[in-house]
């Protein structure tokens, strides 16, 4: 949620949308901007909407109704999984299978990828990220953690 609206992303490139949590738009944008991937995680900064998955597909919205595929992030993540988004307001951070993490400082348009991530979980995948406004912290298979300021 952005505090405006819930976004909800899944299998086969779905997207909905909700301001109550009760009452669901399915969202045909994110299908074309996404293809037929299936979308693992979403996470909202406030202003922007980052959307990542499989095959290294991300998408991005600024109101969660219309999407836009960013490359960008295919370039930086490969055709990885993608398992999991967050910001700390201003970076967004992707992490996921093969010890691969991107990130971007402009709203999930440009992605560059993070080698000191892959050194410090190795092939693990990365299963979940999250930030407390100051750190990041990622967690994933056998029992790997990384952090970051």
């Amino acid at each position: 949620s952005n505090g405006s609206i819930f976004v909800a992303v899944g299998d086969s490139g779905q997207c909905a949308t909700s301001s109550d949590g009760i009452t669901w738009t399915s969202r045909a944008s994110f299908t074309t901007a996404f293809g037929s991937n299936t979308a693992r995680a979403v996470c909202s900064n406030g202003s922007i909407f980052v959307a990542v998955g499989d095959s290294g597909q991300c998408a991005t919205s600024s109101d969660g109704i219309t999407w836009t595929s960013r490359a960008s992030f295919t370039t930086a993540f490969g055709s990885n999984t993608a398992r999991a988004v967050c910001s700390n307001g201003s970076i967004f951070v992707a992490v996921g299978a093969s010890g691969k993490c991107a990130t971007s400082s402009d709203g999930g348009v440009t992605w560059t990828s993070q080698a000191s991530f892959t050194t410090a979980f190795g092939s693990n995948t990365a299963r979940a990220v999250c930030s407390n406004g100051s750190i990041f912290v990622a967690v994933g298979a056998s029992g790997k953690c990384a952090t970051s300021p």
